[in-house]
């Protein structure tokens, strides 16, 4: 394994070739630069999402034709960009649906109507099957909108990705309904029109400034619930979180003064269980497994964004006969997970978060390797590469 690759072979992940771009129809290379594009954002590309989307390709084998992918693309379209190199490796086709709200500058709307027309050149793409939502995700919470329609015609999803600039946790409204209804309509989706494993990827900030502190009571209540019922839960929580669970309801009337460590311990851990819920509800049940959680920072202070990677896997069971009228007894396949351990491997899981910076400052090597990776997919985007190296060696001022 590498030293600079703490996953190994992660230079085989994207493809080194770049798609040539045409900028005759754009008026210059773009020379301003976002968050998202400091090099930590392609650690997040390659490290978690070309990761697991490989991974997932491997499991799912020959059946795996083509791969259906939900995101908020943003302008650039880098997600996309992204996932196509997975697919163009593994000669299979990319389908997408994104959400992008409209943008009223003129500017922009001619950036992202180019970037647009650029993804749908991509010769892994599905033209007639790949469509940009000029709508937000929370759309999709009413069944009455066009978004939702739209993400009912093209599911199911092999893959969806929510990268969040802000939090799931203000609760922020749009048209009546917020992020979490959005991702809840989603799931109900996904149960209803798949049954192989399938990817979410959500992104989000975790700090104090950006979660609602009744948002937090809530998970504060999901993981409380889960230690009066299950001792061996709430043994995992005080040994590899060091939350002392009967401290929990003082917790929730004091988040003011928690330390911001222990808030976005709570918040990662709360989100989860959240999350888990909403996939158990249901006949068939779906376990959720977490298979990595990346921290970084948006303010310098402290870490507050978390990127998250879930696995959804159907449970499948066979009804019994409640009347014993005959012979059949529940059945249920190998590898059925009840909640309990579901939760527990959500506190492993997260005890094992790989701070991002952390990793990077401690590897110039592996710095280079994310700037100049990054700077190729920004050059597709119609980024001055030159510029971009630039940027970031001033320490990517905002």
């Amino acid at each position: 394994m590498s030293d600079t690759d703490p996953f190994g072979g992660g230079d085989d992940l994207i493809d080194e070739s770049v798609q040539e771009v045409e900028h005759s129809n754009f008026e210059g290379l773009k020379r301003t630069f976002k968050p998202w594009h400091k090099p930590r954002k392609q650690w997040i590309r390659e490290f978690q999402w070309c990761k697991h989307a490989e991974d997932l390709i491997s499991e799912v084998g020959e059946k795996c034709e083509s791969l259906s992918y939900l995101s908020l693309p943003g302008n650039d379209m880098l997600d996309i960009r992204t996932l196509h190199k997975v697919c163009e490796a593994n000669e299979i086709m990319l389908r997408f649906l994104g959400f992008n709200a409209a943008d009223e500058h003129e500017t922009q709307e001619n950036d992202r109507n180019i970037s647009h027309s650029e993804v749908h050149r991509l010769p892994f793409v599905d033209r007639q099957k790949s469509q940009i939502e000029w709508d937000r995700i929370e759309a999709i919470a009413n069944d009455r909108t066009t978004a939702y329609k739209k993400l009912c015609s093209h599911a199911p999803y092999d893959i969806v990705n929510i990268d969040l600039c802000g939090s799931i946790g203000t609760t922020a409204v749009y048209e009546g309904r917020n992020i979490f209804e959005a991702v809840a309509s989603l799931i109900d989706v996904q149960k209803t029109t798949r049954t192989e494993p399938w990817l979410l990827f959500l992104t989000t900030r975790s700090g104090k400034r950006s979660v609602k502190h009744s948002v937090l009571r809530q998970f504060i209540q999901f993981i409380e619930n889960n230690c009066c019922e299950h001792d061996d839960f709430r043994d995992a929580l005080g040994e590899k979180t060091l939350l002392d669970s009967e401290a929990l309801c003082d917790l929730k009337c004091a988040l003011g003064t928690t330390s911001d460590e222990k808030f976005m311990t709570l918040f990662a851990l709360g989100f989860s269980k959240w999350m888990l819920s909403q996939a158990n509800n249901g006949h068939p049940s779906w376990a959720v497994n977490v298979l990595d959680i990346f921290a970084y920072n948006v303010y310098a202070e402290q870490k507050d964004m978390l990127s998250f990677a879930f696995k959804f896997t159907q449970q499948r069971t066979a009804a019994g006969d409640a009347s014993n009228l005959t012979r059949r007894t529940p059945q249920i396949n190998g590898g059925f997970l009840e909640e309990k351990d579901q939760a527990i491997q959500i506190v492993e899981k997260y005890s094992e978060k790989i701070d991002i910076d952390q990793v990077i400052q401690e590897s110039p090597e592996l710095e280079q390797q994310l700037i100049e990776k990054s700077a190729r997919l920004l050059k597709e985007a119609r980024y001055c590469d030159e510029s971009y190296k630039a940027w970031v060696a001033k320490g990517c001022p905002s």
